[in-house]
């Protein structure tokens, strides 16, 4: 018996040593960091997907006087990052050094087996192949079919307006962004708008990351996945539904489109192409499980940011109805120059609804903060600091949005803070909603266009006002993956006389 307590004192003491020098990591570095328990590190302000509380914490307390700082997941050091001119040299400069996205790699999620997460090794050859179906003539080609949902979501609110003014303004953009990422990205009909059963508008919600799991368990399973997978459980970062939904997909519209040789000028087409090229071994580049995955990719991306952006868009313009009037009347004017017919053009005319655009995504982006790993020890400029390899980076992309240093009264809605003079005058790592450098969003100008397409379609035809309904402020969800807000946003809508 003493034998035994022996050897539990001895592993308990090693446990506690292991412990104590994980949570020593960025003392010994020099870097600075919030106190930590010694045994259990940052883990008690783990408190949300987002890390938002502690990033801002740490970003407060540290940017005037270092350019990082560091803090814990579990026993993991994240190195956050505090001045923009380091920011860029990570995004930008030395982005060889920082080209990995994800700490996360797991080869048996499927969800996760895509240009997202992908490594550098693979994530290079693959990006230059995938931004061919976002070229800008192929958004243009892509307009016709975001202008007629667009249009469909006029005749939507129309019809709902018969048995209520007070629109739920959360679902009918998602109903939007449903219908143009299935057709655009996937040549499938959704036809949510109509209000018909939709298995696109049905899974959408999922890709938001929702979990009713613990969300200290769900970091813990992420960040010790391959400990977690070695004792037999299984982890995937979505939903398993996920899966099936887009390998079903697969089978029912993929293999049998490249079977009959039908091309749609779609990121299907692009899919198709790739599994032609063959590697070094005679086999193709993209497995049929890394195209489910780019599939149901394209489609969150697409989805989720741009229904989030039209929706707080047209709350912030019914809190401000001079600045819902002025874009109005530039929507209105600009139209007159093209027959009052919209078209890929007028939309590029319309410079004050992009700057509308721009604010709504500093004030609500769709991630709090962007990951990179270092791919090798890596010396901080102009300082004794440095990052060991395989170290998870993050930019604190709220933070940064939020900082009253860089933006005045940076709560308020002001869309000129986007004047082409203002913008000049901030650091260019000021605005980091679609990310930065070469592994920035791929397919922002596909997302930019369809919430133009659908703020015109929405102003030119309806007054939007706040309501009892209305809720005072965005209330974000702790048990998502993107800053998704908890109620809808609901609002009064009135049909203008034409």
């Amino acid at each position: 018996m003493s034998a035994f307590l022996y050897v539990v004192i001895t592993l308990f003491s090693v446990f506690i040593y292991f412990l104590h020098r994980k949570f020593q990591h960025w003392q010994r570095k020099g870097i600075p960091t919030l106190q930590a328990h010694p045994l259990m590190g940052n883990w008690r302000q783990l408190e949300d997907m987002h890390f938002t509380d502690l990033m801002d914490k740490l970003y407060q307390r540290f940017k005037s006087s270092e350019c990082v700082a560091g803090f814990y997941i579990y026993t993991q050091p994240v190195a956050l990052l505090l001045d923009l001119d380091l920011v860029k040299t990570a995004l930008v400069k030395d982005f060889n050094d920082f080209s990995n996205r994800f700490a996360y790699q797991n080869s048996k999620d499927l969800t996760a087996d895509n240009l997202f997460f992908w490594d550098s090794h693979k994530w290079r050859p693959m990006r230059s192949k995938f931004s061919t179906i976002f070229t800008p003539s192929k958004i243009k080609y892509m307009f016709n079919t975001m202008n007629a949902a667009a249009m469909q979501l006029t005749e939507s609110f129309s019809k709902s307006l018969k048995t209520s003014d007070i629109l739920n303004i959360t679902d009918l953009s998602g109903r939007f962004t449903t219908d143009v990422i299935a057709n655009c990205i996937m040549g499938c009909e959704s036809r949510s708008l109509n209000f018909e059963p939709s298995d696109f508008y049905d899974i959408a919600p999922v890709t938001t990351g929702a979990t009713d799991f613990s969300i200290r368990w769900k970091l813990f399973v992420e960040t010790y996945v391959r400990l977690v997978e070695s004792i037999g459980i299984h982890v995937t970062m979505f939903p398993q539904k996920l899966e099936h939904f887009y390998m079903d997909l697969l089978k029912n519209n993929f293999i049998e489109r490249e079977r009959l040789n039908i091309r749609r000028q779609d990121l299907l087409d692009l899919l198709i192409d790739l599994r032609k090229i063959k590697d070094e071994n005679g086999n193709s580049i993209l497995s049929h499980g890394e195209i489910a995955s780019n599939l149901f990719l394209f489609f969150a991306a697409g989805y989720e940011s741009s229904a989030n952006t039209i929706s707080y868009s047209l709350w912030e313009l019914a809190r401000h109805p001079e600045l819902q009037d002025k874009v109005r009347h530039e929507i209105q004017s600009v139209l007159e120059e093209y027959n009052n017919e919209l078209s890929y053009e007028a939309c590029m005319k319309m410079t004050y609804l992009d700057q509308i655009i721009s604010e709504t995504n500093r004030l609500y982006p769709i991630f709090s903060y962007l990951e990179r790993v270092t791919t090798v020890d890596y010396h901080i400029p102009n300082t004794k600091y440095v990052l060991d390899k395989g170290t998870r980076v993050f930019v604190p992309v709220r933070s940064i949005h939020y900082d009253p240093e860089i933006y005045d009264n940076p709560e308020e809605f002001c869309p000129e803070r986007f004047d082409p003079a203002e913008v000049k005058r901030r650091h260019p790592q000021a605005y980091l909603a679609f990310g930065d450098g070469p592994r920035n969003c791929i397919g922002v100008r596909l997302g930019r266009l369809q919430v133009t397409t659908a703020m015109v379609a929405m102003l030119s035809n309806f007054k939007f006002s706040l309501c009892d309904k209305t809720m005072e402020q965005p209330e974000y969800s702790k048990h998502t993956f993107v800053l998704k807000n908890i109620n809808d946003i609901w609002l009064k809508v009135e049909k203008l006389e034409q």
